[in-house]
């Protein structure tokens, strides 16, 4: 029974991670999307290495198997955790559509930066609003006041949001920003409930992550100007690697987070009885 249910949770949060995915592919592949912003060609890029071909940026390509690690770990952790009683079915969806998406991102991203084309620059642009996404509703879980629809919703206005680059090229910075503010409001709401000295750590772990993640993918072609490691281990590549990180602690942060739910709510299960 338990090796059935660990199987469905995980296949059906796959199939939607891979779904929505795959529809992001059919609508990115009409060129509706395309715009001048979408950072395609390898001179849009600090790295100079090129191997084994011209075309391609080793380090900025490899550094993206970082999410498919990171996802793969942490669906190891919640596994066992569900197996041993620590985590509940819903906790357990939770995490493993965060870990899935992860790493489904890892696979576009090696993808994009080997073939520099529009349709996985496009997906990898729109996948990354999802991410952000997920945290405020994880979030509304773990305070037990996550509602079907909200999470509808919530995720239909994060996927329709992209559309709002065929209007101006700097309506991404815009929409990526508002994802984020969201995502820190959510954590905010979840320690607020279920606080405790380590989550300190993970939120802020996550928070820094965050922001050295957007500052190296900014500051990737005027890094190389205060010295010339920055065109080897460029900016494009450290943010890759503080993105990598932001799941790890997002993921850390939230196990913390409702091992202390559960343990508060035994607390009170015991306290009832008595």
């Amino acid at each position: 029974m338990y090796m059935a249910i660990r199987s469905l949770l995980y296949i059906g949060s796959l199939f939607m991670t891979v779904a929505i995915a795959f529809c992001m592919f059919l609508v990115s592949g009409t060129g509706l999307l395309d715009y001048e912003g979408l950072h395609i060609g390898n001179e849009r890029y600090a790295e100079v290495i090129r191997f084994p071909t011209e075309d391609i940026m080793p380090l900025n390509t490899l550094v993206n198997i970082g999410y498919t690690c990171v996802g793969i770990y942490w669906c190891v952790i919640i596994k066992n955790s569900y197996k041993h009683g620590i985590l509940t079915q819903p906790d357990c969806y939770f995490f493993y559509t965060f870990n899935n998406m992860a790493c489904v991102y890892g696979t576009v991203s090696v993808i994009r930066m080997i073939t520099q084309k529009a349709v996985w620059a496009i997906i990898d642009r729109w996948y990354t609003l999802l991410f952000f996404a997920l945290v405020p509703l994880w979030a509304s879980h773990v305070v037990g006041n996550c509602k079907l629809w909200v999470c509808g919703v919530t995720i239909s206005i994060s996927v329709f949001s992209y559309f709002l680059t065929i209007f101006s090229t700097d309506c991404y910075e815009i929409i990526v920003g508002l994802h984020i503010l969201h995502a820190i409001y959510g954590g905010c709401i979840a320690y607020s409930k279920f606080s405790s000295r380590q989550s300190v750590y993970y939120f802020f772990g996550a928070l820094c992550s965050c922001i050295l993640f957007v500052s190296g993918n900014l500051l990737d072609m005027e890094l190389p100007t205060f010295s010339p490691l920055f065109h080897y281990i460029s900016g494009h590549c450290i943010s890759r690697m503080f993105d990598a990180a932001q799941i790890y602690f997002t993921n850390a942060f939230f196990f913390d987070l409702t091992l202390k739910k559960g343990i508060e709510n035994r607390r009170t299960d015991m306290k009832r009885e008595n």
